[in-house]
């Protein structure tokens, strides 16, 4: 029986050093390429500007009553500029959600979603 016990067990008993060691880590050359994480492309230019308005510089032309008529056209205008620089900051702001659910979806899919450009090779 001694020599039975002593039969099953020497082989485990000479086995547990490589065992022991079979759990290490090692240095393959998959484990040691390192992964990098796809980026978020740049934004175009045309998304990301800000605009700037030129401040007010009108001078009265002559005795103000009400309102002198200089005043009066460059404050229309540039109220006019200010409207069209809130429609340009809303396009921008629609396409840069846009562009950031396209590329999150690329990102997670690998595909497209149905929307969005066409992938250009860069």
């Amino acid at each position: 029986m001694c020599s039975t016990l002593s039969r099953l067990l020497l082989p485990a008993i000479l086995c547990l050093p490589l065992l022991s060691t079979a759990c290490g880590t090692t240095s393959t050359l998959p484990s040691l390429t390192r992964t990098e994480r796809a980026k978020l492309p740049t934004l175009p230019p045309d998304l990301v500007k800000t605009e700037h308005l030129e401040p007010l510089a009108a001078k009265p032309v002559g005795r103000l009553v009400t309102i002198d008529a200089a005043v009066l056209a460059e404050i229309v205008t540039r109220f006019a500029e200010a409207i069209g620089a809130v429609e340009r900051g809303n396009i921008r702001a629609g396409g840069v959600i846009r562009e950031r659910r396209c590329v999150d979806e690329l990102l997670s899919t690998g595909a497209p979603p149905p929307g969005c450009p066409p992938l250009r090779a860069q």
